[in-house]
């Protein structure tokens, strides 16, 4: 509590570095709320102060089985920052473990991979994306990955072209399709219009209404894109009024 009191007022970055040494503490009331904290903190207050963390601490935590689940994603993007090649290795074998089958925290452990090793980490987990037959809570963590590094991390992946060919997979998948416009667009992505529209022909946008509303936003974003404006004057005579609640909900995302 004394140390509390005397870091409280501190630069973010010295603050976390403080509660960091509390992380395991024997006290579960403790280590939570050192958890908390840095749950609760933006990326920004520590990127740089991560990549000076002990290494082999954040490995001895994951390789623990009593580790708690809800951890494993924090400490495996902190182990990105300050990790080494066989750090990458162990992240890797985190996310094939039949033993552990991670079911929170697998997008951290996706960046933290990625962080050590930018080619096999985002190849990695572009094959996650590819493949419809992987979990639905796998696929929905690689595509998180991946907001990270646009949001976030840009020099790990780039240009967002890289990311948007990355994702793209995923739009013709019934389950997660709509997550994956939606992504596109927010990215700014009009330069993926055809592979948007042509969802027109997929069982996800014939059956799914949430999926037909993340594509008629997508065109809605882009009137300068010729077939994006095609779509949306056709959308207007047989959906008038999904265009118009479409128009509205745009308009509120962006404060107008």
């Amino acid at each position: 509590l004394k140390g509390v009191q005397e870091y409280k007022d501190k630069k973010p970055d010295e603050r976390l570095k403080f509660y960091f040494k509390y992380l395991d503490n024997a006290d579960p009331e403790i280590a939570m709320d050192a958890f908390k904290e840095f749950a609760n903190a933006p990326y920004a207050d520590y990127r740089d102060m991560a990549k000076g963390l002990p290494a082999d601490k954040l490995a001895g935590w994951l390789k623990d089985p009593n580790t708690p689940g809800f951890r494993i994603g924090l400490y495996g993007s902190l182990l990105g920052h300050c990790g080494k090649e066989e750090d990458a290795k162990l992240l890797r074998s985190l996310l094939e473990d039949p033993q552990r089958k991670l079911s929170t925290g697998v997008d951290g452990v996706l960046a933290g991979y990625t962080m050590i090793d930018p080619k096999q980490g985002w190849d990695y987990i572009k094959a996650i994306m590819r493949d419809p037959n992987r979990d639905f809570l796998m696929r929905y963590a690689a595509l998180r990955a991946a907001r990270f590094f646009h949001d976030y991390r840009p020099d790990l992946v780039t240009p967002t072209k890289e990311l948007a060919e990355g994702v793209a997979p995923l739009l013709g998948q019934k389950d997660i399709a709509d997550l994956a416009v939606e992504d596109l667009r927010k990215w700014g992505c009009k330069d993926m219009t055809d592979r948007v529209l042509g969802m027109q022909s997929t069982e996800a946008y014939k059956t799914l209404p949430i999926v037909r509303r993340s594509v008629l936003r997508f065109a809605l974003s882009f009137p300068e894109v010729p077939a994006d404006a095609a779509y949306v004057a056709e959308q207007r005579k047989t959906n008038p009024q999904g265009v118009s609640e479409a128009e509205e909900i745009l308009k509120l995302e962006q404060g107008k």
